[in-house]
């Protein structure tokens, strides 16, 4: 598969050749407000599906005709819905059964095309979710489950289905980090942002209380960490307002996983312009960039592989922990002093408007991975510039 090279950025943008048809939802459940999300919450495991689906209903790719359309918009965020209702299971099938007539009033597409239908799903199809996670979401939308692309927040690199799915990033908010100081005041090696989860049943999890251990003894290294004695700067401001005026000033992001793979920390880094550190974990489990059929990930972040004896340590203890913390520091420190990461911020100066939530950012990058996906004509003229 062929990955774009990051483009410089004109003040147009070309699109790949892909047509939406938005359905209307059925007036059964009230659904959550999107936009109330966006600002009340914007790192929300749920904010992505309704800025996806903002960006849909208002985007230049959407058609009124559903004839004419490549792709369906089923809208709705699962999740929220099935929360919303408290898994009430009679409530649910009433309401999936309202929105499947209400996408037939449009034609006889549901029945024909379902496979080009997408709708929201925290985990993109594969039988490992099934194994580790539950399938409460497929039993409760049965209908909506069945052959349908899932765009999803979280997916599994070994069992990805592309035709299946679409892996998008989180949403960051347009105004997150959008002042920063230059290269030569990026003071700080690496960010840390979260808090350890002793409960969590992921053995990469236990990788964060190490790393809270071993940044704390060394100033070069800032935590953001709930209920930590940390190198906190902005005592008194939220954590999220602490991220962002750390993030600018810092070269790397660790983005260790947690209760899953992913989190918002990642694409929060790329949106301050700072080197996310991402971790390739042995195990059931493997990480997988969103967008990565298109974009080149490993030209923007860096990609740090963990061994299973070091993985075995994070829980057991030992020598492996220890030697896992001792090569990323010095690949982290060799990066900051030859002058790698500032291959990496240069490549992210591009990429960051590729993963912007707008109509020339993501979004076209996503259109762009359903064309490829799906064998739609004319999808390399998509990259031959970018947006302003």
């Amino acid at each position: 598969m062929r990955r774009w090279n990051l483009p410089r950025r004109p003040m147009t943008c070309s699109k790949p050749p892909v047509k939406l048809y938005v359905y209307d939802a059925p007036g059964s459940i009230p659904t959550p407000s999107l936009q109330r999300l966006l600002h009340t919450n914007p790192s929300s495991k749920h904010t992505q599906c309704g800025a996806f689906l903002g960006l849909a209903e208002r985007s230049s790719y959407r058609t009124r005709d559903p004839a004419a359309a490549d792709f369906f918009i089923v809208p709705a965020n699962l999740e929220q819905i099935n929360k919303q209702e408290g898994g009430n299971t009679s409530t649910l099938s009433a309401w999936e059964a309202a929105m499947v007539a209400t996408m037939r009033t449009a034609g006889d597409f549901w029945d024909a095309n379902r496979s080009r239908h997408i709708i929201c799903w925290r985990q993109c199809p594969a039988p490992v979710w099934s194994q580790l996670l539950g399938t409460h979401l497929n039993s409760t939308f049965p209908l909506l489950d069945n052959g349908t692309i899932k765009m999803c927040l979280h997916a599994h690199a070994q069992q990805f289905q592309r035709r299946q799915s679409l892996h998008m990033p989180y949403y960051v908010a347009p105004t997150f980090a959008t002042l920063g100081p230059g290269e030569e005041e990026r003071s700080i090696l690496s960010v840390l942002a979260g808090t350890a989860d002793a409960t969590s049943r992921q053995k990469a999890a236990k990788m964060r209380p190490l790393l809270e251990a071993k940044m704390s003894n060394d100033a070069r290294y800032k935590l953001v960490a709930v209920s930590k004695t940390n190198h906190i700067d902005a005592l008194g401001a939220s954590s999220h307002a602490q991220l962002e005026a750390l993030l600018v000033r810092a070269k790397f992001q660790f983005v260790p996983p947690g209760d899953t793979m992913e989190s918002a920390a990642r694409d929060q880094s790329i949106a301050a312009g700072t080197v996310p550190v991402v971790f390739d974990v042995p195990g059931t489990l493997r990480y997988r960039h969103p967008l990565s059929e298109v974009l080149d990930w490993k030209s923007f972040a860096l990609v740090f592989k963990v061994s299973y004896a070091e993985l075995r340590s994070f829980r057991t203890g030992g020598s492996g922990a220890d030697d896992f913390w001792a090569r990323l520091n010095q690949t982290v420190t060799q990066a900051a002093a030859d002058g790698r990461w500032l291959r990496w911020r240069a490549n992210i100066k591009a990429a960051r408007h590729l993963l912007e939530w707008t109509e020339c950012g993501v979004f076209r990058v996503a259109m762009l991975e359903l064309c490829q996906a799906h064998g739609l004509s004319g999808c390399h003229r998509a990259f031959d510039d970018t947006c302003d």
